[in-house]
């Protein structure tokens, strides 16, 4: 299940019980993860000029709180990460005194 899916399944619930206290960027987000690629944001046209094929896409949200939208970013983060640890296997002890 993604979380466009939870929102959609649990969105009356959840602004019934938060919906008061939610702050407008809480509402921001909401929204745009609701709307992302279902065409509240429009379409972006594809065409290839050798082929003269061409397509359709939803467009994102782009909003910094939106899974679909940040995962490639996220991703990128990662790889970032990852390359900064040391090349040996890393191990975890917890010590208990007393």
């Amino acid at each position: 299940m993604t979380v466009q899916e939870i929102v959609h399944r649990y969105r009356s619930g959840f602004i019934e019980r938060y919906g008061a206290t939610l702050t407008p960027v809480q509402w921001s987000a909401l929204n745009a993860m609701q709307g992302c690629r279902q065409g509240q944001y429009g379409e972006l046209a594809w065409a290839c000029h050798g082929c003269e094929r061409s397509t359709y896409s939803l467009r994102p949200c782009g909003h910094r709180s939106c899974n679909q939208c940040q995962h490639h970013s996220t991703e990128q983060w990662l790889k970032r990460q990852e390359q900064k640890l040391l090349p040996v296997n890393y191990y975890m002890a917890t010590f208990v005194s007393g």
